[in-house]
Parts: structure tokens; C-alpha cells; sequence
């Protein structure tokens, strides 16, 4: 292997995108102490970390196997390089309106993109490619809390506790001190709009339909089987079947982050180690 100095410092330091074998155990081990050591004593608590060091860390969650307790956790993470993909597309976008500018009235010492690079950036914020890929992030999001809640309902985990976390504003008996703070620290509830909000509503009360349906199952197991007209022996995968799998979860999460990281390698040949690919790679205060 390279040096894991030389890798860890890419991965949380220049925000490279790099290859990382998921079932490495020692250089994860050495990432955590150069992290520890190198990155966490100096990094500012209101930046956002490089988008590299999010995607390793959401990967690391989906390799080599689906850590599912860590689900939570996953859609911080993807939600932090949500946040990245919207910031390049309002820069991007920025970037072009004053292309537009300078090309009408040009000014000494400034240079604009040539006509191959200005048709590139406008293919990245095309607001049809823009919708896919927030609608993309958004089923994930979804796809994960179905598959936490039902996974939780089987193995008898804390179902309640997912319902609050993924419906703060949903369920009424949250109190509101609970709800913000859940809200605050579960970032996919962030920036949401009406309807993104609308489809969170109508999700919860199809995974309450779920828990209620299970409770029943659970308390008296021949009265609803006999109700249902399926035979009482029957198990809880074949009364209630999962929707939604790990594979699906990792594919279209794997899938997500590939294509945020292919819209900041293309503003990267564009613009390279320039004053604006610099603060794309910066996250405001």
C-alpha cells in the first residue's frame, strides 16, 4: 500500500478522491489517528469536512459489509455531501452569470471560459440534473428510514426512538425542545421544501400502518393471521416482506456519491488549483 500518511493527508487535507480498500483494518486504524492527531486540533467546529473524507466515511459504513446500526449515521454523512453538491451547483451557477458578464463587457486581466468549458458547466446545473440528483438524495433518505424501522420492528429494537428521529415534525408527542434538537442534529431534515416535507408526512404514516400492524401481529398472532387468512405459523418476513434491501441502500448511496464526486473532478479540470476551485472547496461559515 502507499503511504497512509500520504493518503490520509489526501483523503481529509486536499479533499483528493482516491480508491481505499474498505477492508483495510490497519489503514482505517491510521486514518483515525491522523485525524486525531493531525486534522481534528485545527479543523474550525463550523466547517463542513472535505467532501473526500465524507464519502470514505460514508463508504466505510456501506464496506465491506452494511453496518445497519449505523444508519443514522450514514445519512449525516450523505446529507453533508448533499449540502456539498448544492453549494458547487449555486457556485457553478454564479461562476456562469458572471462568464456572461465579462463576455459582454470585458475587463483587463480577467479571463472567461472558453465556449467547450462554459457548455460543461451548464450541463452540470441543468435544472432538470439538479432535480434527479436532490430526488436521488431524497430516496435515499427514504429508503433508509423504511429499512431501519422494519429492521428494528423485527429484531425488536427502538422503534419509537427511529420513528421521532426520522418524524420530528410528524408525531405530535414529540416535544418541541426534542424536535429541534433532533432536528438540528440529523441534517437530513435540513433545507427540506413543502413537498419534501408533504413526502416525509406520507412515508410516516406508512411506516405507523407498519408498526401498528406488527403490534397487532405481536399481541395476538392467531387473531390476525386468522383475520388476514394466512396461516398462524407464519413468520414476520413472509407477514410483513422488506421493500427495501442493504443492496439497494448501498447501491444507489454508492451511486449518489459518485456522481456528486464527478460533478467537483469536472469543476477540478476546469479550474484546478484556481481562486474559484478554491472556494468551491470551501464551505462558508
Amino acid at each position: 500500500m502507499a503511504n497512509p500518511d500520504a493518503i490520509a493527508a489526501d483523503l481529509c487535507l486536499s479533499g483528493r478522491f482516491i480508491p481505499v480498500d474498505y477492508s483495510d483494518d490497519e489503514f482505517h486504524r491510521h486514518l483515525y489517528s491522523f485525524l486525531e492527531n493531525n486534522v481534528l486540533p485545527a479543523a474550525p467546529p463550523n466547517k463542513c469536512p472535505p467532501l473526500s473524507l465524507l464519502a470514505y466515511s460514508a463508504r466505510n459504513i456501506l464496506q465491506p459489509t452494511f453496518v445497519i446500526e449505523q444508519i443514522p449515521d450514514l445519512l449525516v454523512l450523505i446529507a453533508n455531501i448533499d449540502v456539498w453538491r448544492t453549494k458547487a451547483v449555486q457556485k457553478t451557477a454564479n461562476i456562469l452569470k458572471w462568464n456572461r458578464i465579462y463576455e459582454g463587457s470585458p475587463s483587463e486581466g480577467v479571463h472567461t471560459l472558453s465556449e467547450e468549458q462554459r457548455m460543461y458547466l451548464e450541463v452540470l446545473v441543468r435544472p432538470k440534473k439538479v432535480s434527479a440528483l436532490r430526488r436521488m438524495y431524497r430516496e435515499i433518505v427514504h429508503a433508509c428510514a423504511k429499512f431501519d424501522i422494519h429492521h428494528a420492528l423485527d429484531t425488536d429494537g427502538p422503534v419509537m426512538d427511529l420513528l421521532y428521529m426520522y418524524f420530528p415534525d410528524v408525531l405530535v408527542q414529540v416535544q418541541e425542545d426534542r424536535q429541534e434538537r433532533t432536528q438540528e442534529e440529523y441534517l437530513f431534515h435540513y433545507g427540506l421544501t413543502k413537498e419534501e416535507r408533504d413526502e416525509d408526512r406520507n412515508l410516516a404514516v406508512e411506516c405507523l400502518k407498519l408498526v401498528r400492524d406488527v403490534g397487532l401481529w405481536k399481541r395476538d398472532r392467531e387473531a390476525y393471521c386468522s383475520t388476514i387468512g394466512v396461516p398462524v405459523e407464519s413468520s414476520f418476513i413472509a407477514l410483513f416482506p422488506r421493500q427495501i434491501t442493504e443492496n439497494v441502500i448501498a447501491t444507489s448511496a454508492e451511486y449518489y456519491m459518485s456522481q456528486v464526486e464527478r460533478l467537483f473532478q469536472a469543476l477540478d479540470g476546469i479550474f484546478g488549483e484556481s481562486s474559484a476551485a478554491i472556494e468551491l472547496k470551501q464551505e462558508d461559515s
